[in-house]
This record gives structure tokens, sequence and C-alpha cells, in this order.
């Protein structure tokens, strides 16, 4: 039986490493390091300024909210400048159309994506606020939907457990109107986290954070109230939540209380641990004008990185790459680079109302371009967001996807209707272990009333290719509710996630125009890939027909990807040579053929390691 050392490769930075496994063979491992940030900004420390604990079941006896809460928000289209000037010193990565990049009518790309294996209604609009703002996450046992007007937690069949008012859900912190709800499930501290602003256009702005107790929602939460400003002079709009093994990361949008102008955008970096442990402590950093900064949520537990993805400047088809670094409590702010697409867009529609629908001339508002929804997976950041085509006299929205590495573009598409009239809008992505997408959002057309859409892609897919536009919930009657405004609200956003106990199917939760007309309802579909299981006994061997990422399942001639207990052959001579970056990868043995140019890259510096067990 052949003699084996246990090592994990940890550190090596800017050498050539050599480790000598068996007998004569040498394998020849290279571990190199990211692109660097160019600047560094950090913050001010901050806490709480209340705190609570309430059991879930206390609130569920809560008298019901009936008031209408209309939040209607600044024209942030006017106020918020949204060509930035990219950081000169930063470097600007630019795609290759040819190889990486789709932009055809999304019902001629690849097979139609698989149907639902289960679907079910969600919230139904009270019409007590308008947008709903949907939110909803997975967790092991049940499902948690979160929108301006109400918080459910469902079963995974549908069943409804709980049903509460926002207000009533927010009630320790003696709400007034809370706006703007998030949700998440932490798979690897089994934590549900909440947020959600209050007070707005008022110097008493603030936010909320829960967290809660253990992976059962239905039990006890952890209530903080955050001031938005000190001064009392800002208010805080559209926040956006993410989380990684050191920080859950919140920003917003400030405005000034006196005339509702946009002055900067701020970050606040909460040390998760003692988040979880019922403490407050935060840096809040000053990120200065952005077109609303999207942090990842990130399936890896080993990642000391958060990543953030906004658009930079759509007359340039330029989106920006940041990450919050360092040590808990001296957090650093950093701007990694541009990825620079080959299709610009309008950041807004031709007027506020674009969105047809069949048997009405009132349109739908489809809000505008900032970045929806981010996921950082095996090495890669995945973001997706609405983009209104062609630039210079928009006709319709369109959903473009981007997935990209620290040092570029892997790539990008866009699902789009350029004949057939439908507009697509408020997407939100999440990706599974074995690196294959859903996209959900929702479709508009004039031949439609306003539906629930997803696309699906498998890793292996041809890059940049979905799946086709899956209808799972279509609209049945007109919709139109403006509170006495101009817009037609929906969105303002939408929650695709991956269900924590397979880390494989995957949930969206989607917004549709109800049967009754002028009110809107949500619906969940559960999406169940089918491929071979990653990991287990028996040899994998790299082919290296897709990429260079050693977590590409269609890297491997098993179509799946290695565990600790599997061996790995290395074979060299395909067309590209594996690396390991950005997260741990595993196996049993490895055996490298050097002698026919087998090569294995450990990207140290960008969290990339290799385990092997034996």
């Amino acid at each position: 039986m052949r003699s084996m050392i246990n090592f994990i490769l940890r550190s090596c930075d800017g050498c050539f490493c050599q480790r000598k496994l068996w007998g004569s063979l040498l394998v020849w491992i290279f571990l190199v390091s990211p692109v660097i940030a160019i600047a560094q900004i950090h913050g001010t420390p901050g806490t709480s300024v209340f705190d609570s604990v309430m059991e879930f079941r206390t609130i569920k006896s809560l008298p019901t909210d009936t008031t209408k809460h209309f939040h209607i928000e600044p024209d942030e289209e006017e106020e918020m400048d949204h060509n930035l000037k990219p950081d000169p010193s930063v470097p600007v990565f630019r795609e290759v159309p040819s190889t990486n990049t789709s932009t055809g009518n999304s019902g001629s790309l690849v097979a139609l994506s698989p149907a639902p294996t289960v679907n079910f209604t969600g919230t139904t609009d009270v019409q007590t606020s308008i947008p709903p703002d949907v939110q909803g996450a997975a967790g092991p046992t049940y499902l948690m939907e979160m929108e301006n007007e109400r918080v459910e937690i469902l079963g995974k069949t549908g069943t409804a457990h709980s049903t509460v008012t926002e207000s009533a859900f927010w009630t320790s912190m003696s709400p007034n109107s809370p706006y703007d709800p998030r949700i998440r499930y932490d798979p690897y501290s089994q934590r549900w986290i909440a947020l959600i602003d209050d007070y707005g256009e008022s110097s008493s702005s603030c936010f909320y954070i829960a967290v809660s107790a253990t992976s059962d929602p239905t039990g006890t939460w952890q209530f903080h109230k955050i001031r938005a400003d000190s001064t009392s002079t800002l208010w805080v709009d559209y926040p956006t939540l993410g989380f990684n093994k050191n920080w859950i990361v919140v920003t917003g949008n400030m405005f000034t209380v006196s005339g509702n102008t946009y002055t900067a955008s701020y970050l606040w970096a909460f040390n998760k641990t003692s988040l979880y442990s019922n403490s407050v402590s935060y840096t809040r950093i000053n990120m200065g004008q952005t077109n609303t900064m999207q942090p990842a949520a990130t399936y890896d537990s080993t990642q000391a990185n958060e990543y953030m993805m906004q658009v930079v400047n759509p007359a340039s088809a330029l989106i920006g790459l940041y990450s919050i670094s360092g040590a808990v409590g001296s957090e650093s702010y950093s701007t990694l680079g541009y990825s620079q697409g080959s299709v610009d867009w309008s950041f807004n529609p031709a007027s506020t109302n674009t969105g047809p629908q069949k048997n009405t001339t009132n349109d739908i508002d489809l809000d505008d371009s900032r970045m929806q929804s981010v996921v950082y997976r095996n090495g890669y950041i995945w973001g997706v967001h609405t983009v209104f085509l062609p630039t210079s006299s928009p006709t319709r929205a369109s959903v473009q996807w981007w997935q990209l590495t620290t040092s570029g573009i892997n790539q990008r598409g866009i699902i789009d209707d350029s004949v057939g009239g439908i507009s697509y809008a408020y997407p939100s992505i999440c990706v599974n272990s074995y690196n294959d997408a859903l996209i959900g959002y929702s479709s508009f057309g004039s031949i439609q009333y306003a539906s629930a859409d997803y696309s699906f892609r498998y890793s292996c897919d041809t890059l940049s290719k979905l799946e086709s536009d899956y209808v799972y919930q279509a609209g049945a009657n007109t919709y139109y509710q403006t509170a006495g405004g101009t817009a037609n609200r929906w969105g303002d956003y939408s929650a695709t996630v991956v269900d924590p106990t397979n880390d494989e199917n995957f949930w969206t939760v989607q917004e549709y125009a109800s049967s009754t007309s002028n009110i809107w309802n949500t619906w969940w579909a559960e999406v169940s890939p089918t491929h071979n299981a990653n990991g287990g006994s028996g040899t994998w061997t790299w082919t290296g027909g897709r990429s260079t990422s050693w977590f590409e399942a269609c890297n491997w001639d098993k179509g799946s990807l290695p565990d600790a207990s599997s061996d790995v052959v290395i074979p060299g001579g395909t067309t590209y040579e594996p690396t390991i970056t950005g997260a741990t990868g595993y196996c049993k043995t490895i055996s490298i053929n050097t002698s026919n140019g087998g090569v294995l890259t450990v990207a140290t510096a960008s969290s990339g390691l290799l385990s092997v067990a034996q």
C-alpha cells in the first residue's frame, strides 16, 4: 500500500513549490496571487441604540395592523449620478464577445428550463403597502418570506405556519412604518438574518437588524436598532444585505432629510460572531456616491473577503467589483477592478411606466438598472440586474447576469426578447454547489399579464447561455397601484436561494398579477437539477474542457466534483490545467502526470486551498 502524506497547502505566495507524495512521483503546484486592490477606505466603529429578544410565538399573538403604509421613495433616478467616473488607477477587465457573451432572444437559447418540482402561493396583497419588495429565504425545514406588508413562515410544501405584519414582527423596536425588508439564511451558522429600514425621510431614520437564535425561525429572535446617521441630517433608503464567515454586511443610500438629495452610500460591517451572540459591534464606512452597492451572499465557510458589485457606468458597460477585508473591527473597503461588457445599456427606461400588460394601456414601473442580487460561490462572484435596451432610446427591459473572478469576466449573458416585445425585470440569482445557477424575475408583455418566471443553467451548459425562460406562474389580470402618484409600482426586488438541506435545489419567490385586478401576489417554486452526485469513492480524472476551475463539474470526467473520499488524477495535455482559487478543493489522493505537462495551481492569496486526506 502506498504511503501518503496528509497536507493542506495554505500559503507560499509567489513561490514555486514541490511536494513529494509517494515513490518518485513529483507534484508541481504553482501558487499565485490575485489582483491587488489599489486603495483602501477604513471606517468608524459603532453599536446599536436599542436591543430586545422576543419569541416568535409572542409576535404571533399581537393584533393585526391594517393601516395603509405607502412608502413613496424619492426620485433616485434623478438624484443619483448613474454614470460614475471610474478610478483611473483601478484595472479594467474587458470581455471577449466571441467566447463568453450571449445577447440573443431568450427563446432561442438552449433547452427549456426545467419545470418546478414543487410550486405554491406565497403572500397575498392586502393593499396596505406598495411596492411589496419581495424577499424570501430557505432553511432546513421552513421557507421565510418578507415583504412590505407581512412576514410569513411556510413549510416546503406550501403549508402556511405563521403570518404576521411587518410592524408586528418588529414590534419590540417600536416601529413607525418599516419598509424595504431583506431576509437571508446563513447555512454555515444556521441562523436567519432579517433587515428593514424605518422612519424614512426623517431625522429619526434607522434600520433594524434581527437574527434568529437557532435554525428555527419560529423560535427566539434577537432584535437591534441602528441609527442611520448620528447627525440626524440624513436618512437611509434601499438597504442591501450580505454575509460571509466574518461579517454581516448592510449597505444603504443616504439622502438629506431636507430636500431628499442623495449624498453618499454607507456600509455597515457587523461582527457576525458578536451579533449571533446578541452583542452589536460594527464598522461604518462611507463609500461615497455609488449606484447601490450589493454585497454577496457568500456560500463558502472559509472565504475571508466579502465581495460586492455595483453598476458603475452603463454607457461604457462598466460594473465594479469591491471587497471588505482585514481583521474584524479593522475592516477596509477596496475597489478591486472594473469589468467591461461588450454591450452598453441605459440605466433608466424611456419613461416611468414601461412594462406592458394585456388589456390596458397602464404600463408597470420597471425601476432602474442598479445591481439587484450578488452571490459568491466556488471562487466566482455572480451578479444580476435589469438593463434597458437599446441604450439611446430604450424599448424594453432585459436581465443581464455576470460571472466574475477578481481578474475579470468569466461569462456574461442577457435574457432579452428583441423581437417579441417581452420585458424582464427585478431579477435575483443563486448558485448551488455544482455551479448551476437559477435566475428568477418578472416578465411583462402586451400579450400577457405580469408573470413570475425563471431561467436555469447547468454548470456545463455553453458559456453565457441560459436554458430558456420558464413562466411558472402566469399573471391573471391587469395591475394598477400608484398610491396617488404616477408610478405603477412593482418590485422593487425578488429572491432566489439555494436549499441548505442538499445545497443543490433552488427556491425562487416572484411577484405576479393576481386573478383579482390591481392585486399582486407572490408564488414560490422549487427547481431540482439532476446530475451526478459530487464526491464519493472512485477516481475523478481532470478533463479540463471548459475552464481552469477545479470547481467546474464539467472539467471532470464524472461531471461532478471530487471530495475527501475521491482519488484525483491530473493527466496533463488538456486544454486547461486546473486552478484552485477562492475556496478549498478536496481529494483523498492526487496524482499529477508532470511528464505530460500536468500542473495544478493553488491561488493561496485568493483563499485557494487543497486538502488531501491521505
